[in-house]
């Protein structure tokens, strides 16, 4: 029998992945940022609601291709695009 306890070794990849996640995130927000600006000197309004629509498109069937919950993605992905928006706007 095998006693060699594997959750240590679990918690770190699931901590190397959330660092990931983390390191993406704020990759993705110096992005919006630079978005943001573009937007501000062409006078393009922040949200752009058909374009938003399509990114939730995609990722309902990104989702399927991975076998995610969507409503989980849409939730997660609504928090970050309500921020998002939040930061172009004060710029």
């Amino acid at each position: 029998m095998n006693d060699i306890n594997p959750l240590p070794q679990y918690r770190t990849e699931i901590d190397q992945i959330d660092n990931q996640i983390l390191e993406l995130l704020a990759k993705r927000i110096e992005v919006v940022k630079k978005v943001g600006h573009y937007k501000k000197t062409q006078n393009i309004p922040a949200l752009d609601q058909s374009r938003w629509q399509a990114v939730l498109d995609k990722l309902e069937l990104k989702c399927q291709e991975f076998n995610l919950d969507f409503e989980l993605v849409k939730d997660l992905w609504n928090r970050i695009h309500t921020y998002t928006i939040r930061v172009e706007e004060q710029l």
